[in-house]
C-alpha cells in the first residue's frame, strides 16, 4: 500500500486540487478509474484520502488483472497439455480473423474458442471454493423462511455447482466444445456464451451484479489466445494440479510451458 501511495499520491491530490477549484468536471479531467473513484466519494471525506483512494486502485488492478492473468494461464496449461485441440481452434480463428480482421466482431464469432475458454474456467478455473459473496445490508428472509441478519456475508460454492452433474454431464471430463455443441443443439446463440451469466455458471456472479467487466475479459483472453495460437506450438505433458490456500485455488507456479515459434511454408 505504501508504494501504490508513492505512485498514486501526486496525481490523486492534483485531482483533489482541481475539483475543489473547478468542482466535479474541469478541463482535461481523465475518464478513467481515479475519476471514477473520486464521484464515487463525493462527500464521504474518509474515502477521499490518498491511502483509502491507493486501496481502492490496488483492489481494483486485484480483480482485473489477477483473474484475467490465472484465466489465461489456465487455458494455457489445457492447451498446452492437448494439442489434439489445436487444429479445430485455429482453423476458426484463422477463418474469421479473414473475414472479420482484428476486430470485437471477429472475437464474438469465436464460438469453438469461445466454449474451450469456458469449459476451461468451469473445471479448473474457480479461484476457489466460494463465489459470490455477498453482505446482507438489512435482513433478508429467503423462499423456505430461512432468515439472514443484516450484516451476515454469504457466498455460492461456485466449485461444487460447476462440478455437479445435475448440471453437466461426466462434469469432470474435460470436453472443450461442451458450450459451443450446446449453442447447436439448443439453438440459443448467446445463453451458453462466456459472458453469459447463469445458475450452473456463477464464475462472473449472477442477476444485476454481475461482473460488470466480464465482456472486456472474455475478449481479452480470445486476443491473448488468438496470439499464442497463431504464433506458436506449446507443450506441457498435462494439466498440472491447482495450488491451494484455504478455501483459494490458484494455478500452479511452478510448471513450465515450452513455447516454439510455428515456422510458415510458402
Amino acid at each position: 500500500v505504501a508504494k501504490a501511495e508513492d505512485f498514486l499520491g501526486q496525481n490523486i491530490r492534483e485531482r483533489l486540487h482541481q475539483e475543489d477549484i473547478h468542482g466535479k468536471d474541469w478541463p482535461g479531467k481523465l475518464n478513467a478509474m481515479l475519476s471514477w473513484l473520486l464521484d464515487a466519494t463525493k462527500g464521504v471525506k474518509e474515502r477521499r484520502t490518498v491511502r483509502e483512494l491507493s486501496v481502492e486502485m490496488l483492489s481494483v488492478n486485484v480483480e482485473a488483472i489477477h483473474t484475467t492473468t490465472m484465466t489465461f494461464t489456465n487455458a494455457l496449461f489445457v492447451l498446452a497439455a492437448h494439442p489434439e485441440y489445436v487444429e479445430t481452434l485455429r482453423t476458426e480463428v484463422e477463418s474469421v480473423i479473414k473475414e472479420e480482421g482484428n476486430t470485437k466482431a471477429a472475437m464474438g464469432r469465436m464460438n469453438q474458442l469461445d466454449s474451450f475458454l469456458k469449459e476451461t474456467q468451469r473445471l479448473y478455473g474457480d479461484f476457489g471454493v466460494f463465489g459470490m459473496r455477498r453482505k446482507a445490508r438489512k435482513d433478508f428472509a429467503f423462499s423456505d423462511g430461512t432468515v439472514i441478519p443484516a450484516g451476515t456475508q454469504v457466498a455460492v460454492v461456485s466449485w461444487c455447482t460447476h462440478l455437479d452433474e445435475k448440471n453437466y454431464e461426466d462434469p469432470l471430463e474435460f470436453k472443450p466444445w461442451r458450450f459451443s455443441e450446446r449453442r447447436k443443439h439448443e439453438g440459443d446463440g448467446s445463453r451458453h456464451q462466456m459472458t453469459t451469466p447463469s445458475l450452473d455458471f456463477i464464475f462472473f456472479g449472477h442477476g444485476r451484479s454481475a461482473c460488470p467487466g466480464r465482456f472486456f475479459a472474455v475478449n481479452e483472453l480470445k486476443a491473448l489466445m488468438c496470439y499464442i495460437l497463431m504464433n506458436f506450438d506449446v507443450k506441457i505433458d498435462e494439466v498440472p494440479p491447482c495450488m491451494w490456500f484455504s478455501s483459494e485455488k490458484f494455478p500452479n507456479t511452478s510448471s513450465k510451458v515450452s513455447f516454439r515459434k510455428r515456422t510458415y511454408t510458402a
